[in-house]
């Protein structure tokens, strides 16, 4: 009799667990589902296989519209995390960083991806040890981070041991991340960086936890591996629908580990780089010179190549003694450069020559700048940043046409 009672209700615990498990999943689909919404990205596949019905893996998607000025910037942003744990402590450990990505990049407008790293570091550790208690808790996560550029069509990416794989003509690219991890770690210095990439259309990007390539299993009772992993990789990126690709995926894992436990969840994403649409003109090759539009009023200021900040800072000197002997109101400064990324030019141009400039009763500022995102964020930041405190109008363009349409106009 009393062991009957003590099976019903062990019957009665696993129930509940099962019951628990269930809703913890729906929960966890909901926040993470598994499919790109609102994207431009049409062949791609999600596979997510936790151990235990729910897990500490999770893919982020976002997308976001930069304006600056006449010109919009549209990104994606895929995200790749490895929690620590399984099951339930796993998941509630997705749903922490969640709730952090949601502020850092949507509250926030944090977008390039170390930052995005950093600040995620910073908000886990605060979160698992908030001083509380004396024992410190060594949870978090691994993480990969990719901002797809949609008119560039340029990747840039930043991993806390988290990398990321491109295929392109069948030849395999391995992007590695940082050795760091998000979370505590004691006496680390911890660097990110954030690596640009240029992609083609075709190229195919696989982002991935360690799941599927630490699987247990084979003739042996080994993991898969690195080497094999690329193997799958390679083999699976030729195959154009992804959806098949998914299901050699999962038929390859359960075939390894046959009869054998699932070591740890799993999550792979992968998907194909499509037509640009976007095609503006990135590349501007013409040498520096100096010259008068006459029937405009323009000094037009051409640099060509990378330009450190010294070389920057001389060319700038230049422009501006030119202005002050010449009279000239209208400025059309051309530039190829990623110098705008450097946040010593930045600080240099907000603190130090904008306001030198408004001395020279100058009327409009008009930057042709390249094709690249976060050139055209940090611009985007100083423009919001100085537009109320110069006299001058300042705009940015892609395009020199439109940037001397809007110098010769009266507005």
């Amino acid at each position: 009799m009393l062991n009957d009672i003590k099976q019903i209700s062990e019957k009665s615990k696993e129930a509940a667990i099962c019951e628990s498990l269930k809703y913890a999943k729906k929960i966890q689909n909901s926040i993470f589902p598994d499919e790109l919404l609102n994207s431009s990205i049409k062949d791609y596949f999600i596979f997510n296989q936790p151990t235990q019905g729910v897990g500490g893996d999770f893919f982020w998607h976002y997308n976001k519209d930069i304006s600056l000025g006449t010109i919009k910037d549209e990104v994606e942003i895929f995200i790749v995390g490895d929690c620590t744990g399984h099951g339930v402590p796993g998941a509630l450990m997705t749903f922490l960083v969640n709730g952090f990505l949601n502020n850092i990049i949507k509250e926030q407008h944090i977008i390039e991806p170390s930052q995005i790293l950093y600040k995620l570091d910073e908000m886990v550790i605060q979160s698992l040890n908030d001083n509380s208690s004396a024992e410190l808790i060594f949870d978090g996560l691994d993480i990969s981070v990719l901002i797809y550029n949609k008119q560039s069509n340029h990747l840039y990416f930043s991993g806390a041991k988290n990398g990321i794989i491109i295929l392109n003509n069948n030849e395999l690219s391995n992007y590695k991340a940082s050795s760091c991890f998000v979370g505590y770690a004691y006496g680390i210095n911890k660097k990110f960086t954030t690596e640009k990439i240029e992609v083609k259309e075709g190229s195919v990007i696989y982002m991935y936890s360690d799941g599927y390539k630490d699987q247990f299993g084979g003739e042996n009772d080994k993991k898969i591996g690195v080497k094999l992993f690329k193997k799958h990789l390679t083999e699976n990126a030729l195959i154009n629908n992804f959806n098949e690709q998914k299901s050699i995926f999962k038929s390859n894992l359960d075939n390894w580990k046959s009869t054998k436990k699932q070591t740890d969840d799993v999550l792979l994403l992968g998907f194909k780089i499509p037509e640009n649409k976007y095609p503006f003109a990135s590349n501007l090759d013409l040498p520096f010179e100096l010259f008068h539009f006459e029937g405009a009023n323009c000094l037009q200021a051409v640099f060509k190549g990378k330009h450190n900040f010294k070389q920057f800072k001389s060319d700038c000197g230049e422009i501006h003694d030119f202005i002050s002997v010449n009279n000239t109101s209208n400025i059309l400064i051309d530039t190829k450069h990623q110098v705008f990324g450097s946040k010593e030019t930045y600080q240099w141009l907000v603190s130090e020559y904008f306001p030198s400039l408004s001395a020279l009763n100058i009327n409009k500022l008009a930057f042709v700048i390249p094709n690249d995102f976060f050139i055209k964020n940090s611009l985007r930041k100083m423009k919001k940043e100085i537009g109320a405190m110069m006299p001058f109008s300042l705009s940015f363009f892609l395009k020199k046409e439109e940037a001397m349409i809007w110098l010769q106009s009266k507005k």
